[in-house]
């Protein structure tokens, strides 16, 4: 055997990525410095020569020095701490050997930061580090952490052999947390909890990444992807188990509500043509940073819920502990998962003779996208007519040559269990003839069917024009899961030119009455690709108008302690009279100097917003002289300012945040807000291609990412004099250069939509408003 030792250096940079530094300034103004790790996915051999593919695991013994002032960080104990010879005052800390693991688990830190411990009886504790001013309020995540490590290991069926598991809570870190395995490291925006202010969507948000994050020690950091190409291995599962988790510690949580929210996302993101395969192969990328994209997180997590409800909890909870104790410590491709399942499913009587756990998952693994199910009824004979597709956003192609073997459950008017997600037959063909005794007896008596329950299988479906008509008239009586689906399916149907847009709005006539959070959740998702097209018209503004009265009314007093930002911003966006009443009126009460303390915090985005929205150039004004005279509320006055419908204003802001030449934070969050404003998408460009260096600039020196404008940009932008700007933007970081790409296809998008539906979605619009029993 031989040992190579070398002696190896590098710069320690400021980036979130890699080896790198970040700053504080400490109650006494000095700034403090720490030295942070983020390896993942392949930034370790920016720090030493190493192979980084996460199939190559090895124990490290780990050596930090540091000063007698700081602390050293890494997966396991300090065995043994030194003097530095020749060095007074610094030490060398040696930590214990790892457990056999991959790179870019490894850490490496050097903190003074504070911290506490919280244990749960009978195991050991969990040290929280972070600045002193940070952690009183990350009590929330780590008593969360607490409570899902036992949770993990009995779902899991193995116990969690580390001698530590704590928590670093870091101001520069380029994702919202990182599994380091001993070590999660967070972002400090991805766990800050204020009592009584922070929402409950938003600690939902919060404790999705905990859960996910710990989830991960065991799908990721205990078995191991053997190659990038099978990042959703863990990904996947990792999401999947933190939800099931995650309800056992907060089951008021409507856990089918966390997957659909998931599920509709990814089904909207995977109908574009520039959607990736879930296993995607290495050489088809720029490298593994490319893998991690969002559609990535959601689309698996909602394939392996479709797998739980394809197979059964008990079948699917013994394949995982079956998978798990034969790879721990090691890596797994998707093939060794997938035979586990065919040895234990081949002793059951779970699937069709003909099919196998293997041969579903490569159908919905190695191909692009996802099937539509097109259902036709025959009235006459009773009898059910599938055909499967894959779906594209923008309408049927030729017919293409993917299949899927698809899982299908139903329920009817007769018999409407929705809870009863198994199968009752597999669907491997184009075209199926179903005559089946309740759906038969359904179809004969004029009742409605429904495919997909709850969504569990990642397909779209489409019925005809009568069978959506008896859903819609039935609709008060589904549960708020399938209301939400039926709204999601109607306009994903529509703009994919399976539907007329005048049954979908018929459809969406029925949220007049709806104050479920989670369909209006859905509801906004689907029609604001619309409002692009209609926010300055009075036939959208007034239908919004008229759907959306009921649910801002219920929603403004439940907000009382939870706010539910989306709905009161679409309510304003909209035009709705009460809520740009309330709005305003909290606004001129800031302006004129009777909220001392403030907005109610729950409610300082919505008021500032929404306010200047529905204000005068007189309260534009007051609020900027407030902006520039006062601390309080000061990011959400940022935001707010830049709400305004005027574009004058919006060009007066830009230019009054320009100072020196330069881009500053403020200059930035303005920015965003008028991108995300429909009357300063086009502000936001023509600022952006005049001054996208001094952008870029800010953030390289920031390390401020800029995806999240490019993406703002193209929400709202659906002309060809947009696109041809939007494509002369010079950027240069890899991954700014895909989001620029998205957002070009997006626009892209958006013009094609204009073309093909907006006159049609016009005249549905006034015919809802003129023939319908609609009344504001």
């Amino acid at each position: 055997m031989y040992i190579l030792r070398y002696i190896y250096s590098l710069k320690i940079n400021k980036g979130g990525i890699g080896l790198y530094w970040e700053s504080y300034v400490e109650s006494l103004n000095r700034t403090r410095y720490s030295i942070i790790s983020n390896l993942s996915p392949n930034y370790a051999r920016t720090v030493f020569p190493c192979y980084d593919e996460p199939g190559f695991k090895t124990p490290f013994r780990v050596t930090i020095g540091r000063n007698n002032t700081t602390r050293t960080h890494s997966n396991s104990k300090i065995k043994i701490t030194k003097d530095m010879k020749g060095m007074p005052g610094f030490v060398w800390d040696t930590y214990t050997k790892t457990v056999p693991m991959s790179t870019y688990l490894l850490a490496i830190m050097v903190t003074d930061f504070d911290n506490y411990t919280v244990t749960e009886e009978n195991r050991f504790g969990h040290t929280i580090y972070g600045r002193s001013s940070i952690l009183p309020y990350t009590k929330y995540t780590s008593t969360m952490v607490t409570k899902l490590v036992p949770i993990i290991e009995d779902l899991t069926g193995f116990h969690y052999e580390l001698e530590q598991l704590d928590l670093m809570v870091v101001s520069d870190l380029k994702y919202a947390a990182m599994e380091t395995w001993g070590l999660i490291t967070f972002h400090e925006s991805s766990c800050v909890v204020i009592q009584d202010l922070t929402s409950q969507s938003s600690l939902k948000h919060y404790a999705t990444i905990a859960a996910h994050e710990v989830a991960l020690q065991w799908f990721g950091n205990l078995v191991t992807p053997l190659s990038w190409s099978y990042v959703w291995l863990k990904e996947g599962f990792s999401m999947f188990f933190a939800y099931i988790s995650m309800n056992l510690v907060e089951p008021s949580w409507d856990i089918d509500e966390l997957f659909l929210k998931d599920s509709t996302e990814a089904l909207t993101a995977d109908a574009l043509d520039n959607t990736y395969a879930l296993l995607t192969p290495l050489k088809n990328t720029s490298g593994p940073i490319d893998i991690f994209h969002h559609i990535l997180y959601i689309k698996s997590n909602s394939i392996v819920n479709m797998m739980y409800n394809f197979v059964g909890k008990d079948i699917f909870m013994d394949c995982i502990r079956n998978y798990i104790r034969a790879y721990a410590y090691g890596s797994a491709e998707q093939e060794h998962l997938w035979k586990i399942f065919d040895n234990v499913l081949s002793q059951q009587q779970v699937f069709p003779d003909h099919l196998s756990m293997t041969e579903i998952m490569h159908s919905w693994t190695y191909q692009h996208g996802f099937p539509i199910l097109q259902i036709n009824r025959n009235v006459h004979t009773g009898t059910i007519h599938l055909i499967q597709d894959r779906f594209h956003h923008d309408g049927p192609r030729e017919e293409s040559r993917e299949m899927w073997h698809i899982p299908i459950s139903w329920a009817t008017q007769l018999n409407p269990q929705f809870n009863e997600t198994k199968p009752k037959l597999w669907f491997s063909t184009k075209q199926m003839m179903i005559n089946e005794t309740s759906l038969r007896s359904a179809v004969l008596s004029d009742h409605w069917i429904f495919f997909n329950l709850k969504q569990t299988g990642f397909y779209r479906v489409n019925y005809d024009n009568g069978n959506w008509q008896l859903l819609f008239n039935d609709y008060k009586n589904f549960p708020p899961v399938i209301r939400a689906q039926i709204i999601s399916d109607i306009f994903a149907m529509a703009s994919g030119g399976f539907l007329d847009y005048n049954i979908a709005f018929h459809g969406a006539s029925k949220l007049q009455s709806e104050i479920s959070l989670i369909v209006w959740d859905i509801a906004i998702t689907a029609l604001k690709p619309i409002q692009v097209h209609f926010y300055n018209t009075s036939g959208f503004q007034q239908l919004m108008n008229i759907l959306v009265d009921n649910v801002f009314r219920y929603v403004v007093n439940y907000t009382i302690t939870n706010s539910h930002d989306e709905i009161l911003n679409y309510a304003c966006m909209v035009g709705n009279v009460e809520c740009s009443r309330k709005a305003l009126n909290y606004l001129r009460q800031r302006t004129s100097g009777k909220l001392e303390l403030g907005v109610p915090k729950h409610l300082t985005y919505w008021v500032y917003c929404a306010g200047i929205r529905s204000g005068t150039d007189t309260d534009w004004y007051k609020l900027m002289d407030l902006y520039e005279n006062n601390t309080l509320d000061k990011d959400p006055m940022t935001h707010g300012l830049g709400c305004y419908k005027k574009s004058s204003f919006l060009e007066k802001y830009l230019d009054r945040l320009t100072i020196d030449g330069r881009v500053t934070r403020e200059l930035f969050l303005a920015l965003l807000s008028v991108a995300a404003n429909p009357y300063g998408a086009r502000v936001a460009l023509n600022y952006c291609e005049h001054h996208w260096n001094l952008i870029e600039d800010y953030g390289n020196e920031s390390n401020t990412n800029l995806i999240g404008l490019i993406t703002s940009l193209s929400n709202s932008l659906n002309t060809k004099e947009d696109l041809e700007v939007l494509k002369s933007l010079n950027v240069t970081k890899a991954d700014e250069v895909k989001a620029l790409k998205n957002a070009i296809t997006k626009v892209h998008n958006n013009i094609m939509w204009g073309h093909r539906y907006k006159a049609a979605v016009g005249i549905a619009i006034n015919s809802i408003l003129h023939h319908t029993h609609l009344s504001s």
